[in-house]
């Protein structure tokens, strides 16, 4: 049976049994049996201190054992920041490679959600940078001060509204007339693949100007689709609207009753399908955030379920509707892999390589009808189609050069230029009867002049970058930023009057990839005789091409453009800021690192000291009477 160690009362010249050095240590009560209960049930030596009289340490004692527990914190907290632990707002880097490949996969966790890159120049931006890295974690104070976009794309997964018939949405007959002509001439050569046989389709939309209320559902959707890609397409202030925002709101109201009313997505058509492919590329004007790119995923799961993945001829349709499945399926496809590039990723599937439909035929409308039996001859010259495939070509060579295929990881500079030579020389054959006087083939010129630039500067770049060579050696060059700037010049260029009416556009794809580069080569390189010019090009593509910063209607890509554009600024204003008072100019690196760091010992905020107890049961409390009691001219240590 346990028996008290002592019960001597404490009194003069009498000392007070203390707790074992088990439940010391621990900080649990003892009640001083010999065991005690506690060292009894866990089989513990139970052994206390010596009677007699506490030993006082010094104060100097007491600092120096504070002082070393408060370097062990400090190097806990270091190596916890450092492995992303510390906080839930705090991203950590993660990349995923072997070690044969440069790294290219990026995870940045925050909480339970992540940010996934794989496009291998974001990957190289964001993973040398933290602080790119770090503005991909937008505070949610900061993002309560962006206002919330009224381009909502997920409301096409609407419940349908039974006091209001989506008729209802439909415009004035003369308005919608005029909205149906501008489509043809603005938007259908330029927003992707060509969607229309304007032959049948013109039946269509008239009939449907002329009864809304009788139509149906699917045919309501297409027009209405027409209408906001249309409405879109034109200047924000037009005689043809008073508020061309609620004119937007109306069609895209008209757009998810049509499909809520006609359960589309339980019973899609192929007319509901074009409908939606028009809609959600007309709405990346004012809308690029991850929930279009993951739409975008549903439209080809609604695609694969009409069977536009197999070709109409192998599965016995007549020839107008398997040209029109071609058409169809070529579109969604190929934006689906350029879209990803809004969130640094690359195609995610092989849709474009492993795809048995064939291309749509090089024809005109009017070669192709419902009655025919079978599918004419392609022709030679420019056609309605002929900037729809070369759209394709250029599509296709990508998938090709993509970091992330078996065969591009360990492509030879041969294998790359020989992949884009071949590009060029089949577009160019596509381009030899183009006739530039008329609108829409000098816009075929011009973009397809432009992309194949594009092609080459961006696979070029993304080859060096896998080949793991230094970058201020390989990519950082000011011939090829001379490259860059010369994409980004054509791109910006507004003051032709011919491509006047397609301008809008440019706000579609915004030019992520050579934008990113030119910034990142700023970053690096601040001074330079190319660098006033760089900087007019950025100025210009930003104001042009990435003006919308609606809540969630970004990708990852924007907010790394954004930081990146930050930080050359700030580079900048230190290069030109005028001599310190210490006559010893500030190194920009330095000053940026400085600008941006946050009080370090932010951390502590959240700990309560005065429930806080070392091991030897001083309080944290104490802390600052013993700061008080420690002279200045008193060494810490001696």
């Amino acid at each position: 049976m346990a028996s008290k160690a002592s019960s001597i009362n404490a009194g003069p010249g009498r000392y007070q049994i203390r707790s074992c050095n088990t439940c010391k240590s621990k900080k649990t009560r003892c009640d001083k049996n010999t065991p005690c209960s506690s060292c009894a049930s866990s089989g513990r030596t139970c052994t206390y201190p010596p009677i007699g009289q506490r030993v006082r340490r010094t104060k100097k004692t007491i600092l120096a054992e504070m002082a070393g527990r408060i370097a062990s914190l400090e190097r806990s907290l270091a190596e916890a920041t450092t492995h992303g632990n510390l906080c839930c707002n705090s991203f950590e880097p993660s990349t995923i490679a072997d070690e044969q490949d440069s790294p290219r996969d990026l995870l940045l966790h925050k909480c339970s959600t992540g940010q996934y890159l794989n496009e291998i120049l974001v990957t190289r931006v964001v993973g040398e940078d933290e602080s790119i890295a770090t503005a991909l974690a937008t505070s949610q104070h900061e993002q309560r001060e962006l206002p919330s976009s009224p381009f909502n794309a997920m409301g096409i997964m609407s419940s349908p509204c039974y006091t209001q018939q989506p008729s209802a949405f439909h415009p004035g007959k003369a308005t919608a007339i005029e909205l149906w002509n501008i489509y043809l001439n603005n938007v259908e050569i330029i927003l992707g693949l060509k969607l229309t046989h304007i032959p049948t389709d013109e039946v269509r939309v008239y009939s449907t100007i002329d009864e809304p209320i009788t139509e149906k559902f699917d045919d309501l959707a297409f027009c209405y689709s027409i209408y906001f890609a249309a409405a879109v397409s034109l200047e924000d202030t037009t005689s043809l609207f008073l508020d061309k925002t609620t004119e937007l709101q109306r069609f895209k109201l008209g757009i998810e009753q049509a499909f809520a009313h006609g359960d589309f997505f339980n019973r899609p058509t192929l007319t509901g399908l074009r409908a939606l492919a028009i809609y959600l590329s007309a709405i990346r004007v004012y809308n690029r955030g991850k929930s279009v790119w993951i739409l975008n995923g549903l439209v080809i799961r609604v695609a694969q379920s009409l069977g536009l993945h197999k070709d109409g001829t192998k599965l016995g349709l007549p020839p107008l509707e398997s040209e029109l499945r071609r058409r169809v399926w070529w579109h969604i496809i190929t934006r689906d892999s350029r879209s990803g590039e809004d969130f640094g990723l690359e195609d995610p599937n092989d849709l474009i390589s492993t795809s048995d439909v064939k291309l749509p035929l090089n024809i005109n409308d009017a070669d192709i009808f419902p009655e025919m039996e079978e599918l004419p001859v392609e022709r030679t010259e420019w056609t309605c189609m002929t900037f729809s495939l070369i759209n394709v070509d250029l599509a296709k060579a990508m998938e090709k050069l993509k970091a992330g295929n078996a065969s591009a990881s360990t492509l030879s500079k041969e294998w790359r230029d020989k992949v884009v030579q071949e590009a060029y020389t089949k577009i160019r054959a596509r381009l030899e009867k183009c006739n530039q006087v008329t609108p829409h083939q000098r816009l075929t010129v011009h973009c397809t002049d432009y992309l194949l630039r594009k092609l080459d500067f961006v696979t070029n770049q993304q080859w060096l970058l896998s080949q793991k060579r230094g970058v201020n050696d390989s990519v950082l060059k000011e011939e090829t930023l001379v490259a860059a700037l010369d994409i980004l010049e054509a791109r910006a260029a507004g003051n032709n009057p011919f491509l006047a009416q397609f301008s809008w556009a440019k706000k579609v794809h915004p030019q992520y990839h050579v934008t990113l580069y030119v910034l990142w080569y700023l970053c690096t390189k601040p001074q330079g005789p190319r660098v006033e010019r760089a900087w007019r090009a950025i100025d210009s593509i930003f104001e042009q091409e990435m003006a919308f910063d609606f809540l969630g209607c970004i990708g990852a890509k924007p907010a790394v453009l954004k930081a990146l554009r930050i930080k050359a600024e700030t580079l900048r204003k230190n290069l030109d800021a005028p001599t310190a008072k210490t006559g010893r100019k500030t190194d920009p690196a330095t000053s940026t690192e400085l600008e941006h760091m946050e009080d370090p010992l932010k951390f502590l905020e959240g700990f309560n000291f005065d429930d806080e107890v070392f091991e030897d049961g001083v309080p944290w409390s104490s802390w600052t009477s013993l700061l008080h009691g420690l002279q200045a001219d008193q060494p810490l240590f001696q």
